[in-house]
């Protein structure tokens, strides 16, 4: 609210002499200017939040997932160079038992390595997988050392098609995953952009405010008339009281705008 204090003081004596005193004090618009100074700093602290960290967060995560893809792709591209091996060993004739324990043993290696990580990827960091694909490859290891090829193949049996079987899927819940990742950075992309936006607004507005119309200020006007002397410019008012107007202004203003004010009143006057 605006406070506005007017006083009104005339002399009754034979000179005529009155005096008006009108002053404004700015208070609510210096309350506004603070408002619209925190909330706009407020607007754009979350405008910087939202790209340099959430925003980040669900990038970093989504990055994550395509380096772990690409990771188990190398792994994958093993798994098949290894099956053709193991293929071609199961075949002939007569077979050669060590290069077939070998790329059995591969085999189990590259299995056990994609379950554990496509798994591990989309269980929110759990270390489980981890420590199964650990113990499957200890055993893995013991059977080949001791040259139990049937213990091998029975082993990567089972796990080739536990892969069969929940392949499906874990490759659904990456592909979730990815989509979730994409979603949350596009939505801390689109409140960083409004967010900033709104905030500059405000700010911006502040300062034309501020800067452009002299928020806030604190005016006083001095209107005092006098009996006009001998040279002077005459003027009727509503009384019929010849009078010469004097202004004096004074005003958290700047120059020019006293100026304006004075020529204004000096023009109303001419009137």
């Amino acid at each position: 609210m605006i406070e506005r204090k007017i006083s009104i003081k005339k002399s009754l004596h034979k000179t005529g002499k009155s005096e008006i005193n009108i002053e404004s004090n700015a208070s609510g618009k210096s309350i506004l200017l603070l408002i619209l100074a925190l909330v706009g700093a407020g607007i754009l602290l979350t405008a910087w939040l939202a790209q340099n960290y959430f925003k980040n967060k669900w990038l970093e995560e989504r990055l994550y997932l395509e380096r772990s893809q690409h990771s188990i792709e190398i792994v994958q591209s093993r798994l098949d160079m290894w099956l053709i091996q193991y293929n071609q060993e199961v075949v002939k004739e007569p077979q050669n038992k060590e290069l077939l324990m070998a790329s059995t043993y591969e085999i189990i290696r590259c299995v056990s390595t994609l379950l554990a990580w496509e798994e591990a990827r989309v269980s929110g960091g759990s270390y489980e997988p981890i420590v199964v694909k650990n113990e499957t490859l200890n055993k893995a290891k013991e059977l080949y050392n001791v040259k139990d090829l049937d213990g091998l193949l029975k082993l990567s049996g089972i796990l080739i098609k536990t892969k069969r079987t929940f392949q499906s899927q874990l490759d659904g819940k990456f592909f979730n995953q990815i989509d979730k990742t994409r979603s949350g950075e596009n939505t801390w992309n689109n409140i960083f952009m409004w967010a900033y936006i709104i905030g500059s607004v405000l700010l911006g507005s502040r300062w034309i405010m501020k800067t452009l119309f002299s928020w806030p200020d604190k005016m006083v006007w001095n209107i005092k008339s006098e009996e006009p002397q001998k040279g002077d410019r005459v003027i009727t008012g509503l009384l019929g009281w010849p009078d010469k107007v004097v202004w004096n202004i004074s005003a958290d203003e700047s120059k020019e705008e006293k100026y304006d004010k004075l020529n204004s009143a000096e023009n109303k006057r001419k009137r």
